[in-house]
């Protein structure tokens, strides 16, 4: 019965008040909880998203690379030659002599330890000083390129002879350094 004491513009105060009163704590309830809901299933999508996305990558890899195994598979007898083994290091060094006595140069050969110990791709340093004519080192350099076994020259250094008759004769000496690979199997 009081409230028919209230004016009419003070009840519709009233009356708005508990009406933005009730719709602020639907915003606050409802509809935050609504959106803390929305972020937490976001969250989780761009976590699956990533997930997938992941093992999509994973897969072109490993599509890709039983791929470029299928290309390679028929080269790999060849490629296998390329590498010293165990116990073939002899006909390196006879290679290498051989291809120097056919192209009329001298050569010292310096082979360094393997440095992995890995047993297979082991890399083994050498170091070939050859002196003889430009001409006999140009054919010996191509022999080389020819060898079966993969010889990887890093520096190639050539200079005057060492002694002066053959500077005088036009002998050069050629410091070649580089590397190969090795093998146990």
């Amino acid at each position: 019965m009081k409230f028919k004491k209230f004016t009419p513009k003070l009840r519709s105060i009233v009356f708005l008040s508990v009406f933005l009163l009730g719709d602020l704590l639907v915003l606050i309830f409802i509809i935050h909880k609504s959106i803390k809901e929305i972020h937490v299933l976001n969250k989780s999508i761009n976590t699956e998203r990533a997930r997938l996305e992941e093992k999509y990558q994973k897969r072109r890899s490993a599509k890709l690379t039983v791929e470029n195994f299928n290309k390679i598979k028929g080269e790999l007898p060849s490629l296998e030659t390329a590498i010293v083994r165990a116990g073939d290091e002899l006909s390196l060094v006879t290679a290498l002599e051989e291809a120097a006595s056919k192209n009329n140069v001298s050569q010292k050969i310096n082979l360094s330890p393997r440095e992995g110990k890995k047993d297979f791709g082991d890399r083994i340093n050498i170091t070939l000083t050859v002196d003889g004519y430009f001409q006999d080192l140009l054919r010996y350099l191509n022999d080389l390129e020819r060898m079966k076994i993969f010889l990887i020259i890093d520096n190639i250094n050539i200079s005057l002879a060492a002694r002066e008759d053959e500077r005088r004769s036009g002998k050069i000496r050629a410091l070649l350094q580089g590397h190969l690979y090795y093998s146990n199997e």
